[in-house]
């Protein structure tokens, strides 16, 4: 049976703001793709450039959250966005951060995390460090420093052992140990700095004991295709995107994946010009192809799945 429907034109709608004295949230309908904000009166490059990075995609693309930073205070602001489907719309922004006042109830700063909280890290494994808020890092600064057993110690080098989440929240760092007991990760709060200027809490070191079993799966294979350009994802059991790869060549990898159900999908740039095309709402362009590999793929720990490609 089919049934005809009417393409989706509206843009996101936004919903609600909430201000706070670091941060204001503002809340949409429906998941944004891009979100772009800049200053009302026009500024030079590196003055719009610094105030797109205080800002942060969160909750699936449902709330943009705007951080107190010396190149972001109180006054009005344009705020271009896009939804999945390439709805456009632009709005100006009120932003008020509110002063705090002497009798409000002072809330705790939150610090970095270690993702999953592990006792003990493989000795080729990884570990992920969450922030509270987006941060930078200091060109020509190791974002800290590795010791094994207490006595070889090396700075992190990058991007190789240490590297940057796209969304600036997370330090990724591979391991690739010879210790015969733990590991210790000190991270530089000099060369890594909140956008908010907020303490991130660094001074203690991460010491974990080695271990020799893989906690982790690997989901890997050779690829047969034609196709030139394509963005291959890994989505989890909820269709999340979990790692993205640019027309890797001849075989793909995807490593450190915690145990679960997996499926993957090929974006297919056709027309060649370096990213995937969704749904355009004037309907004057179809949507470039998408591949779902039929099969659901099992991660288990210590395992390496094998899967062939073929789009």
């Amino acid at each position: 049976m089919l049934k005809l429907v009417r393409p989706d034109r509206l843009p996101a709608r936004r919903t609600g703001i909430e201000s706070a004295p670091t941060q204001v949230r503002v809340q949409f309908n429906e998941g944004l793709r891009t979100a772009t904000l800049a200053p009302l009166v026009p500024a030079d490059a590196a003055a719009d450039a610094a105030v797109q990075a205080a800002t942060q995609l969160a909750d699936f693309g449902h709330t943009l959250v705007i951080y107190k930073t010396p190149a972001i205070s109180d006054g009005r602001y344009l705020l271009a966005t896009a939804d999945s489907v390439g709805n456009e719309h632009r709005d100006t922004l009120n932003i008020r951060f509110p002063v705090p006042t002497a009798t409000g109830k002072k809330q705790a700063v939150a610090g970095t995390t270690l993702a999953g909280n592990p006792r003990t890290v493989y000795r080729q494994g990884q570990l992920r460090f969450r922030f509270p808020v987006p941060v930078q890092l200091v060109a020509g600064k190791a974002p800290g420093t590795l010791t094994e057993d207490s006595v070889k110690s090396h700075p992190l080098r990058m991007p190789a052992e240490a590297a940057l989440s796209p969304n600036r929240t997370e330090l990724v760092v591979n391991i690739d140990t010879k210790a015969l007991k733990y590991i210790e990760i000190r991270l530089d709060s000099t060369a890594i700095l909140a956008i908010n200027g907020q303490s991130l809490g660094l001074k203690r070191a991460v010491r974990l004991p080695v271990v020799d079993q893989d906690p982790s799966g690997v989901i890997t294979g050779p690829i047969q295709t034609s196709v030139k350009s394509f963005d291959l994802q890994l989505l989890d059991e909820k269709f999340l995107l979990v790692a993205q790869l640019h027309t890797p060549r001849g075989a793909y990898r995807f490593d450190h994946l915690a145990p679960g159900k997996y499926r993957l999908r090929v974006l297919i740039d056709q027309d060649g010009d370096g990213h995937w095309r969704g749904g355009d709402p004037k309907l004057l362009l179809p949507a470039e192809p998408v591949f779902l590999y039929p099969k659901v793929l099992e991660v288990r720990a210590g395992w390496e799945a094998e899967e062939k490609l073929s789009f």
